[in-house]
């Protein structure tokens, strides 16, 4: 894309919320930008929808100006951005890069970021002679691992890993940034929105993508950070496939021969498995862990030794009546007649006593049931106005990214209303008021939110876009 096409410095966007400042970055299917909230002063990072085999720009009037024949598969990408741009903004993960707005304008649409002070994750690598020790390695894998579990749980894939589109911020985050390039592929054409060297085969044969498609761009990045090379990439693998991890040991070995199989379906299918390949020990390690089961031959003999055992040792609660000996047959009977109605008149009073028992411990009983009753009751009222207060905070989050700052700030009221001990509701909220001008309000709600919780990071965030606009109270 030639820098002609961008928008110009000074432009303004969505009603003059934001001032384009200068072009961060041009790819072939959109624009970045750095720009300025004006109304908080806030500098943000902006990306614009624009695919440059589709588009030209009207310079006059910034519009975007697209043929008839191709207008169809254009609103298909367009939608695709949006949708993931809602969904991203919903997403408040440490290691994705926040999107705090979006919008359509001038024909195409605007996802509106964090502007992160850092360096690439590639700048890193070069500064380390191109690789990383393991340490670094174990870190760096971890948080992307878990970034893209977030993702992948949202539904969205990122299908265009590499060390430039990870972020090592100055605060020491890592970060992920450019979701979703080659799902907004509008047909196949010249125009190329992924990095052939990382992309996954069938991400280049245009096939179906899916979590296997970055768990592959993810290990060819890993092997690049332990070793300083790239494995040859896939295109030239599906020619002669005859690669393997060398020199390395396990469980990067492992780990790398599991992310980089050719075959979409040998690799794992949830990201979440990665750590489970990596903590796995050495064979001989782990086989001193190893249960072996007891078969069931076994299982048969010591429940039936155990049974004999409870047996012997069981005491007679009810003694065995012994009768007297006695020579006559008929005083024998007798006694026996006698002997009988003695232990039938125990057995009565036995009952008795037990009625009586139960009669005393019954009330106790019932007490305690219902008083667990009470406590069930109370934990499941709780709960239904839990379940209610994020009902309203996701809608006033919602309402907030679309731009209706009242009824977003009705919802996150009645939200930390049900649950005042909401410190994230208090930090959107604070974040409503910021953009509804009432910056006493706002700050009030960042130090609810902080007094909850000191390290809501959007409360945090806040405060400080308060200090920088010299508003803070």
């Amino acid at each position: 894309m030639f820098l002609q096409d961008a928008l110009s410095v000074g432009a303004m966007l969505h009603n003059g919320r934001y001032r384009i400042e200068s072009v961060l970055g041009c790819g072939g299917f959109g624009v970045t930008y750095q720009a300025i909230h004006m109304h908080l002063k806030m500098p943000v990072a902006i990306k614009e929808f624009y695919p440059q085999d589709y588009l030209k720009r009207d310079k006059a009037s910034s519009k975007v100006l697209i043929a008839d024949h191709e207008k169809q598969v254009y609103e298909k990408g367009l939608q695709h951005f949006l949708n993931e741009g809602r969904i991203l903004a919903r997403l408040n993960h440490p290691n994705i890069v926040r999107v705090f707005d979006y919008f359509s304008e001038n024909g195409t649409a605007y996802l509106v970021m964090e502007l992160i002070d850092g360096v690439t994750l590639k700048d890193e690598m070069q500064g380390n002679g191109g690789s990383l020790d393991e340490k670094r390695v174990r870190a760096v894998f971890e948080r992307l691992v878990n970034a893209l579990g977030a993702a992948h749980a949202a539904g969205i894939f990122h299908l265009d890993i590499k060390p430039t589109n990870i972020l090592i911020a100055r605060d020491g985050r890592i970060i992920l940034i450019d979701f979703g390039s080659a799902r907004y592929r509008l047909r196949s054409s010249a125009t190329q929105m992924f990095s052939r060297e990382y992309a996954a085969p069938e991400i280049i044969a245009g096939g179906d993508i899916g979590p296997e498609s970055d768990i592959f761009e993810l290990g060819m990045v890993l092997h690049e950070m332990l070793t300083g090379e790239l494995p040859p990439p896939a295109s030239t693998r599906m020619q002669n496939d005859d690669w393997t991890p060398k020199g390395l040991e396990e469980p990067w070995s492992s780990l790398l021969a599991a992310s980089l199989q050719l075959d979409q379906e040998k690799r794992p299918s949830d990201i979440r498995m990665l750590p489970d390949i990596w903590r796995t020990q050495t064979a001989a390690e782990l086989a001193t862990t190893i249960r072996i089961e007891p078969s069931p031959t076994q299982i048969h003999r010591e429940v039936a030794q155990k049974r004999q055992t409870a047996a012997m040792v069981r005491p007679n609660l009810i003694p065995a009546f012994k009768i007297p000996k006695i020579g006559n047959a008929l005083a024998r009977r007798l006694v026996r007649v006698i002997w009988h109605m003695l232990g039938f008149l125990v057995g009565i009073l036995i009952f008795a006593l037990v009625l009586q028992v139960l009669a005393r411990v019954m009330p106790i009983a019932v007490g305690a049931v219902e008083s667990k009753a009470r406590e069930e009751i109370s934990t499941i009222e709780s709960g239904a106005r839990g379940v209610e207060s994020e009902a309203y905070k996701g809608s006033g989050v919602f309402l907030f990214n679309i731009g209706y700052y009242d009824k977003a700030a009705d919802m996150l009221l009645k939200a930390v209303e049900l649950n005042p001990n909401d410190a994230d509701a208090y930090a959107k909220l604070g974040w409503v008021r910021l953009n509804q001008g009432r910056f006493g309000d706002a700050s009030l709600d960042f130090n609810r939110a902080l007094a909850l919780d000191p390290n809501n990071k959007d409360a945090n965030l806040g405060r400080q876009y308060l200090s920088r606009s010299g508003q803070n109270r």
